[in-house]
């Protein structure tokens, strides 16, 4: 029989921080915990924060077990998974013993701010903490029916593995894993931006009456014209024509990397200029078409939107950007939005992005769940039909509530906004 998820009561502790966005599904909190586990055979022992930190990454695995997110009462075909956190986190006192059988023993302190589904949040702040297992000896953990049926590798394991599957059994049991008492707290919100000031966006942003909005679009798995990323290249393309009636007015880039760019102005006599590249975007690519492409829509864009693979963080990662592309220079005169339309964007891009609002104003979307490429562009679209609507400025509540309800598979990634 599958472990019940414990709900216990405890006293809270002081605030990690102050919650800085806004979510029509999702609530943020804090999590904190203690746990242990053993060093391996191969582990560098000289690093104990790193492995500390590589052992904490297996929360994002359990906390998108079908059981878990059944639990607290909400539909895994719904929402595939309760939340995530938000990284990079905060790991302290690490220490270590040997025991008596000879082996070496690691212990750490986490604490994290996380989106959360509002049913379990709630539920969670109610309460105090919930228990789960974690990983304690990793020689002991990996199971291939326990993990994605794509994502097969170690490497991938803590991105994946679900213990509370049926199967595996032996994944809540020592020493494969232990129990962690993960303690939740409310996070008290700060005054923020409610209204999405898209008037600012569309208004003389250090572009005179330009407005551009710059579209990336990942591939799937491989440039072959059967990948999934052609064909929703081209069905945005479509709709950008058809749906917002703009003009396609140039075709460039390589066979490889396609570059369009529609055209279009507005009633007050803006000028729109789109600019659509479909691309490779993972890092492990040795071409730098994406990194040189996302540095420059950093620096001049009004708007950036990419929807393809967060690579488990590494795809968007500014430092390994700049090594293919050079320095990226936010502008400090533009008031700017970004989309990252990508699987866990919350925990890998925000904070990154959101460091930058001391040059620059930027508002950061984000999904703390898995996007899934093949539901077309409707949040896109709906995205894009806000922004280009003159003479209105919606609320962020309103926006992506809209943009949610627009996914056609009835779910939520937890989709919120940030930085604002």
């Amino acid at each position: 029989m599958m472990r019940r998820f414990t709900l216990l009561a405890l006293s809270l502790l002081s605030p990690l921080a102050l919650s800085q966005v806004i979510s029509h599904t999702g609530e943020e909190i804090e999590l904190s915990y203690q746990a242990s586990f053993l060093l391996g055979e191969d582990d560098d022992a000289s690093d104990l924060a790193s492995l500390a930190q590589t052992h904490s990454d297996y929360l994002l695995g359990v906390l998108k077990s079908e059981n878990l997110v059944e639990s607290f009462g909400v539909s895994f075909e719904s929402s595939e998974g309760i939340g995530s956190p938000s990284l990079p986190l905060k790991i302290t006192g690490v220490k270590s013993r040997e025991l008596s059988n000879g082996s070496t023993e690691i212990s750490y302190k986490y604490r994290a701010k996380a989106l959360f589904h509002k049913k379990a949040a709630q539920k969670l702040i109610a309460k105090g903490v919930f228990e789960v297992v974690m990983p304690y000896d990793l020689s002991k953990i990996y199971i291939k029916k326990c993990t994605d049926a794509h994502y097969t590798s170690f490497g991938d394991y803590w991105y994946f593995w679900d213990p509370y599957r049926e199967g595996c059994e032996k994944l809540l049991e020592e020493p494969a894993t232990r129990e962690v008492a993960i303690q939740v707290k409310e996070l008290s919100y700060k005054r923020i931006q409610k209204n999405t000031r898209f008037d600012l966006i569309r208004g003389d942003n250090d572009n005179g009456d330009l407005l551009q909005i710059d579209i990336i679009t990942g591939f799937d798995e491989s440039n072959s014209k059967k990948d999934i990323g052609w064909t929703l290249f081209a069905n945005l393309n479509k709709a950008l024509e058809e749906n917002f009636e703009f003009e396609l007015v140039k075709k460039s880039g390589s066979a490889l990397s396609p570059l369009y760019l529609f055209e279009k102005e507005l009633n007050s006599g803006v000028k729109v200029l789109v600019r659509h590249l479909l691309v490779n975007s993972a890092l492990e690519s040795r071409g730098k078409a994406f990194a040189k492409f996302f540095r420059e829509s950093v620096h001049k864009a009004d708007v950036v939107i990419y929807s393809g693979h967060s690579g488990l963080g590494a795809n968007l990662d500014i430092p390994s950007l700049q090594e293919k592309a050079g320095k990226f220079v936010f502008n400090d005169k533009k008031r700017q939005l970004f989309f990252f339309n990508s699987c866990s964007s919350y925990s890998y891009s925000l904070d990154e992005f959101r460091d930058e609002k001391s040059k620059a104003r930027i508002d950061i979307l984000t999904n703390a769940l898995a996007a899934y490429m093949d539901e077309g562009s409707s949040d896109v679209q709906t995205l894009l039909k806000n922004i280009l609507d003159e003479g209105t400025s919606p609320d962020w509540i309103d926006v992506i509530t809209e943009m949610e309800e627009a996914n056609p598979y009835d779910m939520t990634y937890l989709l919120s906004v940030g930085g604002v």
